[in-house]
Parts: structure tokens; C-alpha cells; sequence
């Protein structure tokens, strides 16, 4: 279709689209680029850039694209200032960072918002909005591991430490039912034998799906040994000994 209609915005826009969703974010811009020189008033193609910039690590550009959808107060606002909110903390600009996030929260209210909003608050050590926050992003979102691993955090901070042993585990279990979950995907696109798949979208998918197993299983681990250190703190001897088991199972782990 980007052959024949090449200078259509809405086909422009799938194409990027189509390309975020597959992974390639680099081209994804690209296809975003061309949209927004066809038609600069592309909300879609706005947000899409702006979210493909921020996963490639080029922040600055980032936060002035989301810029542009808060000065024109479009419909995807909420979103640009969770965007603009996430690349400011990826800066350490911590103080507007949280401006952006309390503003995402009055627009988007969400696990994915109420998550950052957190982190951000973990960071400045307002442990008390922190808590309010993940907790939230717990109870509407339970598949939300980092929420939990923040919410750890926070009680750790606190010195809190059964808690914390607990909330850690709650999050190892989240993690691992994560990579669970993400190796069934994998496993199913595999085995896609009777559908003309693009091999060089297998191979693209494949390789999104093992870095996500590989992350997941690291803060599993992670997350175990935490469970593990604190469980001691609290002199729970048994617990501590059972998740450190379970922490050395990752052979990184290992003495």
C-alpha cells in the first residue's frame, strides 16, 4: 500500500505504526517524519514519534515532541505529559519531571501513570505519595510487576522489612508469571506455520520477546534475593533461606 500511496498521511502513519508494533522504532520515526511533513497536525503520528524517541534513548527530542501535543492541548495530552514526565526522570530532572506526572495524573489515571508517578516520588523521597501511588497501581493494575518492585522499594527505604520481603515476593511471582506468559507468546509465533509470516518479522519479534524474557527473569531473580535479605532482617529465618534458594537458581547468582 506505501507503493502505490506513498504521499497518503494515513498510510505513512499505518506504516510507522505497523513498524512500532513490530519493534524497529528507528524506522518507525522515519515513517513518522514523513507523516507529519504531509500533514503536521497528525496527533497519532505525534504520539507515536514521541514514544519511538523516548525507547531510543534520545530524550531531548523526546520531550520537545511531547511538547508539541501539550501546547496544542489535543486529545492525547495525558499521554504527552506522562511522556515528557518519563524522559525528564530518564534526565534526572526530577523536580519537572513530577510537575508533568501530578499533571498526566489529572488527566490519565492509569497503572501505567499512577507507576511513574511513583518512581518519581521514590526518587525525591516522598515515600508517603510513593506508597499512595503504587499501591493504586497495584490494586488496578496486577500484572504491573515494576509497581511492585516501587512499592518495595519504598518499604525498604522505610526499613519496613517484612513488608518489603513480602512485597518482593509478590513481585518475583509477578515477574516470573511475566516471562512465563512472554515465552508462550514467542512459542506461538513459532509455531505459526500455516500463515506467510515475513521471516524478518519473525526473526524481529523473536529477538523483542527473549530480551523481555531475559529482563524479566533478572528481576525475578533479583526479586527473590531481595525477598531473601530482608526476610533475614526481619529475622524470618525460614522464608529468607527458601527465597534465597530460589534467587540462586539464576546462575548469575550463584557464590
Amino acid at each position: 500500500v506505501y507503493a502505490r500511496f506513498p504521499t497518503s498521511p494515513a498510510v505513512t502513519y499505518l506504516r510507522g505504526h505497523t513498524l512500532q508494533v513490530g519493534g524497529d522504532c528507528r524506522a518507525a520515526v522515519s515513517a513518522y517524519d514523513e507523516t507529519l511533513a504531509l500533514n503536521p497536525g497528525h496527533e497519532q503520528a505525534q504520539l507515536g514519534r514521541t514514544i519511538c524517541l523516548s525507547y531510543l534513548a534520545r530524550h531531548d527530542e523526546a520531550i520537545a515532541a511531547a511538547a508539541v501535543l501539550i501546547d496544542a492541548a489535543t486529545r492525547n495530552q495525558g499521554e504527552a505529559w506522562y511522556w515528557r514526565a518519563w524522559n525528564r526522570r530518564e534526565l534526572k530532572d526530577l523536580a519537572a519531571a513530577r510537575t508533568d506526572s501530578d499533571r498526566a495524573k489529572q488527566l490519565v489515571y492509569n497503572t501505567t501513570v499512577l507507576t511513574l508517578a511513583g518512581m518519581i516520588e521514590y526518587d525525591q523521597d516522598d515515600l508517603d505519595g510513593a506508597t499512595r501511588d503504587l499501591r493504586e497501581a497495584v490494586a488496578i493494575g496486577p500484572t504491573n510487576c515494576a509497581a511492585r518492585w516501587y512499592l518495595a522499594l519504598v518499604q525498604l527505604k522505610q526499613t519496613s522489612w517484612e513488608p518489603s520481603a513480602s512485597t518482593f515476593a509478590t513481585a518475583m511471582e509477578c515477574y516470573e508469571r511475566g516471562a512465563d506468559d512472554t515465552e508462550a507468546r514467542k512459542a506461538a509465533v513459532l509455531a505459526q506455520k500455516d500463515f506467510d509470516l515475513d521471516p524478518e518479522y519473525v526473526k524481529q519479534q523473536v529477538t523483542g520477546f527473549n530480551a523481555a524474557i531475559a529482563e524479566d527473569r533478572a528481576q525475578q531473580s533479583a526479586a527473590a534475593y531481595n525477598a531473601a535479605v530482608n526476610y533475614a532482617r526481619a529475622r524470618d529465618y525460614d522464608r529468607a533461606e527458601r527465597y534465597a534458594a530460589l534467587a540462586e537458581r539464576d546462575a548469575a547468582r550463584k557464590p
